[in-house]
């Protein structure tokens, strides 16, 4: 589907598409007001790019992977068919639960305020995909839970859940850059693991909020944010992902992971977030995920 936005952007403009694509906090690129009408039929649940006006692109050659806006990249007509996910494998389908849940939690966790409607939407789609996933584990063909997980993906980058709320996308800024370095690196599988380690990083400055989530995803009895955090360990566990990105990542210089996610995300000394990651902290944070 992004694919597809990129060519009807090239369509109707002129040049490359690294040159319409962000760049980062104060880079020049290309602006467009016209591409041609796009039909989208998604096949998988995750990304939500059936409805909304986003793409996100991989650059091989520097390998970079950003992101590129406009209205004119709505899609037109948009058919959700869950029978058209029956046959996603399961390590796929946790893939995309996985960025489905982030996709709406990313800013409920990026600061200490309450937007309690956005906030509302945010716990139910997780609750939604968390109780659907499960049903998927065993049943991977089901129909009702397919269809469940699949309309919270569309929902969940629409715009209707973050609009007009604070917040920051520090995990997805952190994973689309391991993924651009690492190109055998699932977005999901990386987000699994982002999304841990973020838990334990941000503890101190929202346990509330942590422990909100908690409970009303699971709908247990939680104490404290360790409590809290240690269901999400679990959970992740169960569906098999949130394991260290070692084998991905390697080698790969983690000053230079760190460089990167502030070029595209942040400024030279930080990324933004309910707990701001100076640069010291997001090596230390990158680390921690391998």
């Amino acid at each position: 589907m992004d694919a597809a936005k990129a060519i009807a952007l090239l369509a109707k403009n002129t040049g490359k598409i690294w040159e319409y694509v962000y760049k980062g906090p104060g880079q020049k690129y290309k602006k467009f007001n016209k591409a041609l009408p796009l039909i989208m039929v998604p096949t998988l649940a995750a990304t939500g790019s059936e409805l909304n006006s986003g793409a996100v692109i991989s650059n091989p050659e520097t390998r970079e992977k950003t992101v590129l806006f406009g209205a004119d990249l709505y899609p037109k007509i948009t058919i959700i068919d869950p029978g058209l996910t029956k046959s996603v494998p399961y390590t796929s389908t946790v893939d995309g639960a996985v960025d489905i849940i982030v996709h709406v939690l990313e800013m409920y966790l990026s600061t200490k305020d309450v937007d309690y409607l956005q906030d509302q939407l945010a716990l139910a789609l997780t609750k939604t995909v968390k109780k659907n996933l499960d049903i998927l584990k065993v049943d991977l063909a089901n129909s009702a839970a397919r269809a469940e997980i699949f309309w919270a993906a569309a929902l969940a980058l629409s715009g209707i859940v973050n609009k007009g709320r604070s917040g920051e996308f520090p995990m997805h800024d952190i994973e689309h850059v391991l993924s651009g370095f690492c190109d055998n690196l699932a977005h999901g599988r990386g987000l699994a693991k982002i999304f841990l380690e973020m838990l334990n990083y941000e503890q101190k400055e929202i346990p509330g909020k942590i422990i909100n989530l908690s409970k009303n995803v699971f709908e247990q009895q939680i104490n404290n944010a360790t409590e809290a955090i240690k269901k999400w360990q679990e959970w992740f566990a169960f569906h098999e992902t949130g394991d260290s990105l070692k084998e991905y990542i390697g080698d790969i210089p983690v000053e230079k992971i760190a460089d990167k996610i502030l070029q595209f995300s942040g400024t030279p000394d930080f990324l933004p977030n309910v707990r701001i990651f100076e640069k010291s902290e997001l090596i230390n944070f990158i680390q921690a995920l391998i």
